[in-house]
């Protein structure tokens, strides 16, 4: 099966400024919390959810070109992962956002026929989850995902071609 690799993705530009004049590592860890968490905001428009719960790391420090990450919980109860970045002195974006969910709206976009969906469920829990997310941010931020990450996708499907579509 060559069927090009399509994904929902979630590939986020939102940017958010702080209001204090020489921020902390706190600051951004609070400000990536409070971002991700705007009902109305950007990350809620781009990703179709709203978030609540949110957890950032701390920033090893405010450097330009810093990541953390960042936890959150969509208005589904699902949890989802996001990458942050320190774009300014004052200023951060969210990069991507991951979640389990994701990827099986990815495989359901790339099937051919109705699949059971319990048995989706069954054949993506049988993967290797950090190496499913991996494949999927690989696919998220880049133009052209690795060999590697095509391959995974592919795989699975085709395990989810052949196993739950009758």
């Amino acid at each position: 099966m060559n069927r090009p690799l399509t994904l929902l993705a979630v590939g986020l530009a939102s940017v958010g400024v702080l209001a204090a004049c020489s921020p902390s590592e706190t600051n951004f860890k609070t400000e990536g919390e409070k971002f991700l968490e705007e009902k109305e905001g950007d990350v809620a428009t781009q990703t179709g959810y709203t978030f609540t719960d949110a957890n950032c790391e701390k920033p090893g420090d405010t450097d330009t070109g810093t990541q953390y990450t960042c936890t959150a919980t969509d208005d589904e109860g699902d949890a989802w992962e996001f990458t942050v970045e320190i774009t300014g002195k004052r200023e951060l974006t969210v990069q991507g956002g991951y979640s389990p969910k994701l990827v099986k709206q990815a495989v359901l976009q790339n099937v051919t026929g109705t699949p059971d969906e319990s048995c989706v469920d069954d054949v993506i829990a049988g993967y290797d989850q950090d190496d499913l997310k991996a494949a999927f941010m690989d696919a998220v931020e880049n133009d052209t995902p690795s060999d590697a990450s095509s391959a995974i996708f592919q795989q699975l499907f085709a395990d989810v071609q052949t196993q739950c579509v009758s």
